[in-house]
């Protein structure tokens, strides 16, 4: 990807929901995305993953070429191809070692270095084009809770370094 062929103007974003009653979940992030974007100047979305129409509205109404996404589980394939450039995403693990949820416990359990890692999304979970990945630092008085906020806070880091602003 070349950065003047870069075009990113919104992300979206789905809200948080319990995995087993499908219902969302207020919470407070350790990194506010909204404010991520507002500072510099992208449009923030929060619409759930399977609204294919609003988020193809969306997409064709700012001429989009590349989406950022956040909270992302599995996308529709039509979703996908709406973006030129794809769709980037932050993954908290090495991929594809720690492929899918839980990718900080998957790397206590692998014995691995926690990482952030940006890839494009595919039709396979967590298997698209790796773009950049870094480990994160872990210091011996670490909550989890510590090491998944440091995670968030680094996956928002290295979009600048991906999408280059």
């Amino acid at each position: 990807m070349h950065k003047a062929r870069l075009n990113v103007k919104m992300v979206i974003a789905a809200p948080k929901l319990d995995l087993q009653s499908k219902k969302t979940v207020e919470y407070v992030p350790a990194v506010k995305i909204k404010e991520v974007c507002q500072a510099w100047g992208v449009s923030y979305l929060q619409l759930n993953h399977d609204d294919c129409m609003s988020i193809a509205q969306s997409v064709y109404s700012q001429s989009c070429n590349l989406g950022v996404i956040a909270g992302a589980r599995e996308l529709n394939p039509d979703i996908i191809s709406l973006f030129d450039h794809g769709i980037i995403n932050y993954h908290p693990g090495k991929l594809p070692e720690t492929a899918g949820l839980n990718a900080l416990e998957w790397s206590v359990l692998l014995g691995l270095p926690p990482y952030v890692t940006a890839h494009l999304i595919n039709d396979r979970l967590d298997e698209g084009s790796l773009l950049l990945e870094l480990p994160l630092a872990v210091y011996p008085t670490d909550t989890i809770d510590e090491i998944k906020a440091r995670l968030l806070r680094y996956q928002v880091f290295i979009n600048y370094f991906v999408v280059s602003r």
